[in-house]
């Protein structure tokens, strides 16, 4: 028997058995937070877990977290549906076991995803979606059916009021979810802490809508160093506080409940048919909350 039977019988019992999926749709309304650094931290920080994580990059360019992955894409999932490249050509791996998956132009629901999600589902037990601001309107549905959603914002008002907005507009379309807020560039714990605060009372009082504070991302230039040298940041520095926070989220993806179902249907309800991709499903334009309606 070759080495790789084990793995083909666990990735067997994970598509058929009653192994599920853990995941997490990281989202937010506002540019430069540090999301990507965050995603691609977090996966692999789960990875050295043990578990078998991908990330999804829904990015129109995959190059800022390939950097994290020390890697250079060589094609996305469009490119792969399209029949231009196989899976294995575009999934980036590091030695740790976290992968990477750049989606490039493919959108949720877009026919053919089929003939990659039973490979995925043998693959991974934990998929991380990284949805940046401007594509949010094309991937909302994948928060249908994610573990929870984890929603970024900055401690200024601005970009708290733009985050409340996206909660809201969520909320409205996929009602109760398990909501997750995180702070990205935080000054301190403790104001990254009032930030998020004010956003749990709001979401608490007019929306009758539990958030729970994930964690806060404090400003470590040891993150710039980190990148600069395309290595994790728990690896290339262990102990700087920014580390501590990515660990923080990634215990929290951890403890996350899989799917009851098997995991070849939890990732067909992720990215697949289930998937609407309805352009009129989600608002591209959205009024600006005030303090007179209901913003943090």
């Amino acid at each position: 028997m070759s080495e790789r039977a084990p793995d083909q019988a666990q990735g067997l019992r994970r598509l058929f058995g009653g192994t599920g999926l853990r995941s997490l749709i990281l989202l937010s309304a506002s540019p430069g937070l540090g999301q990507t650094s965050l995603a691609a931290n977090v996966a692999h920080l789960i990875a050295r877990s043990g578990a078998s994580v991908l990330l999804l990059d829904a990015a129109d360019s995959p190059r800022a977290a390939a950097r994290w992955f020390a890697s250079v894409a060589r094609g996305d999932l469009a490119d792969v549906l399209a029949g231009r490249r196989v899976l294995d050509e575009v999934l980036l791996a590091v030695p740790d076991g976290a992968s990477l998956l750049p989606c490039g132009r493919w959108l949720p629901g877009t026919p053919g995803i089929g003939r990659v999600l039973p490979d995925l589902a043998a693959r991974f037990d934990t998929v991380l979606v990284d949805v940046p601001p401007g594509r949010v309107q094309d991937w909302w549905p994948v928060a249908a059916h994610a573990g929870a959603v984890a929603i970024g914002s900055g401690e200024d008002a601005r970009s708290l009021t733009d985050g409340y907005s996206l909660l809201k507009r969520l909320s409205g379309r996929l009602g109760r979810q398990q909501y997750l807020w995180w702070i990205g560039h935080a000054a301190s714990s403790a104001t990254a802490a009032a930030a998020s605060g004010r956003i749990v009372r709001a979401a608490r009082r007019f929306l009758d809508l539990p958030v729970e504070v994930a964690i806060s991302v404090r400003e470590d230039p040891a993150l710039e160093l980190a990148l600069r040298q395309r290595r994790p940041l728990a690896d290339a520095f262990p102990g700087s506080p920014a580390a501590a926070d990515f660990a923080a989220l990634a215990a929290r993806v951890l403890a996350l409940s899989g799917t009851a179902q098997p995991a070849g249907a939890a990732w067909s309800a992720l990215l697949g048919d289930e998937a609407d991709n309805s352009p009129a499903a989600w608002p591209r334009t959205a009024r600006r909350e005030t303090a007179g309606s209901a913003a943090p």
